[in-house]
């Protein structure tokens, strides 16, 4: 019986390594409750910001699988926007770019004009304009399009908040300069849902800078790519609304 013993010792002392490098112990399986927010909706959210979770679902309940680093990323976003009241998750990405670039995204599409503050009011057209792409035109088809130019990520964040409360981003010093030749330039986002049936934003966009300001009211709309240039072709901004019900 101790022969047996041991040879079982031996034998998990061989093949422990083994087990653990094929994935037997890696991942374990998760429930967690889904209390406010539109279970399916928040499924497709949170697989695409932690793709290493694979979730089912059981009507209100969440049956998450992965890594135990996976997992708690996973559970602390999902309690994060779990709550009662209208959660907005926006993706930022600075980038500078070559004149291919700008060609691509400005090819037959009239932009949307920026005013600039003058004399107490938004009154002149200033440099930059927006373009808004649908969701056939993902951010991940634009950034490999835009990647067979010249072009040099600056910055890439991710703001978290309501509806209800503006959202303020102090862009990098780098993407400043070259795009609004200032150092200390801020992004301030108002976002409002138009009306409760649709997915359609109604969104204020404002950057701020020692006595300038450039502003323009937009229509965003839930997952859709809006990208914000210069007149100089130098930068973009890159600006993607997720909204929770």
């Amino acid at each position: 019986m101790r022969a047996v013993g041991w040879i079982l010792i031996f034998w998990c002392f061989l093949t422990g390594p083994v087990l653990c490098q094929d994935g037997w112990f890696d991942d374990r399986q998760i429930r967690l409750t889904v209390k406010y927010s539109d279970p399916p909706e928040l499924r497709r959210l949170l697989t695409t910001l932690v793709p290493d979770v694979e979730v089912s679902l059981e009507g209100r309940t969440f049956l998450a699988s992965g890594s135990d680093g996976a997992l708690q990323q996973f559970e602390e976003l999902l309690q994060e926007l779990d709550r009662p009241v209208e959660q907005v998750l926006v993706d930022v990405v600075g980038m500078s770019v070559s004149r291919n670039g700008f060609n691509f995204l400005c090819g037959g599409v009239q932009p949307e004009w920026f005013l600039e503050r003058m004399n107490g009011g938004y009154e002149q057209r200033s440099g930059l304009w927006a373009r808004r792409f649908p969701r056939n035109h993902p951010p991940s088809d634009i950034q490999v399009k835009l990647g067979e130019g010249d072009t040099e990520l600056l910055f890439s964040t991710r703001l978290r908040g309501t509806l209800s409360e503006p959202l303020s981003l102090q862009l990098s010093k780098g993407f400043a300069e070259k795009m609004f030749g200032r150092s200390e330039v801020e992004l301030l986002l108002e976002l409002a849902l138009e009306n409760e049936t649709n997915s359609k934003v109604d969104a204020e966009v404002r950057f701020k800078a020692p006595k300038r300001r450039w502003y323009r009211k937009m229509g965003l709309r839930d997952g859709e790519l809006t990208i914000v240039g210069d007149a100089r072709e130098s930068c973009l901004l890159l600006v993607t609304p997720h909204i929770l019900r």
